[in-house]
């Protein structure tokens, strides 16, 4: 089987790729794309990126600020480098794609998305207010009818 390297784009034998066993089947699957020796020159680019760019005591992500486990955040095309990210940031800015227009097109798509959720709650919340003025208005009134007329009858269950 061959199959084609996403970096550098030559197609080659499946023994050229890591393959990882997965499952009950215990079959193996591809673990990635690359192919091993792209691998190896990510891996040495990367070693290089770290050293001249070593991570700070206590840093924390230079995008969402938060501290813990944090990765050399580099660009793949020109393996420039740009900062320390949380895992989450680095994982979710890499399958956006990596550039500043996928991330801008996920940023108009969740302000479409918030400002009809924005409408659909407004909407929500007076219904469930309305309902609850209502029950309370139809509350009041079955109380004060009840208890008109009713107060020998309270008289009797307080006995």
């Amino acid at each position: 089987m061959k199959i084609t390297c996403k970096k550098c784009n030559e197609t080659k034998e499946a023994e050229e790729f890591q393959w990882i066993v997965r499952g009950k089947s215990r079959k193996p699957v591809l673990n990635s794309r690359t192919c091993r020796s792209c691998e190896k020159e990510n891996a040495r680019i990367l070693y290089k990126i770290k050293k001249e760019n070593p991570k700070k005591k206590n840093e924390t992500c230079h995008n969402c600020g938060k501290g813990g486990r944090l990765v050399c955040d580099h660009d793949h095309i020109t393996n420039e480098y740009r900062g320390w990210l949380c895992e989450g940031c680095n994982t979710g800015i890499g399958k956006l794609g990596d550039t500043l227009e996928s991330l801008e097109q996920a940023v108009a798509y969740l302000k479409r998305v918030e400002k009809r959720n924005h409408k659909l709650r407004i909407a929500a919340w007076f219904k469930t207010n309305s309902k609850s003025e209502t029950n309370d208005k139809n509350n009041i009134a079955k109380n004060s009818n009840s208890s008109i007329g009713n107060s020998d009858k309270e008289e009797v269950k307080d006995i």
